[in-house]
């Protein structure tokens, strides 16, 4: 497997284990996109339906020849799930999410997911083979 697929999943793996802190309880960031894309005439709605349209985008594991097009795609990928976290940060102070369970993964997603767009570029801008695999 190439290192960048391997960031980009333990990204992913990152961004679902984001807790996002309600008056009683936590959710994880997951749950909370699945239940505010049923909360109706909200901008967090299509927000969430975004992040969820980047997240089957990214499963879907589209194949490109042109490693351009991989860029571009898992750059709007990017921009989709980081999205609903934006609007959250943007629409409650930001002392409310001063705490680990969401700052580590947060921060760990955006990181593995900016490295892996990186690498990406620079493989699709020199004309080097992608990545050497890892335990071929």
């Amino acid at each position: 497997m190439k290192l960048s697929s391997i960031l980009k999943e333990v990204a992913i793996l990152f961004y679902f284990v984001i807790f996002l802190q309600g008056s009683m309880v936590s959710l994880p960031m997951f749950v909370y996109l699945l239940f505010t894309v049923a909360e109706f005439g909200t901008t967090e709605q299509i927000l969430a339906a975004i992040a969820l349209f980047g997240l089957i985008i990214h499963f879907l594991h589209l194949s490109f020849k042109n490693k351009i097009k991989k860029v571009v795609v898992d750059l709007f990928v990017f921009a989709c799930l980081l999205s609903p976290l934006i609007q959250r940060m943007l629409s409650v102070s930001l002392e409310r999410f001063n705490y680990s369970l969401f700052l580590i993964p947060a921060i760990s997603f955006v990181t593995l997911y900016l490295a892996t767009l990186i690498l990406r570029t620079v493989h699709a801008f020199t004309n080097k083979p992608e990545e050497k695999t890892i335990a071929e």
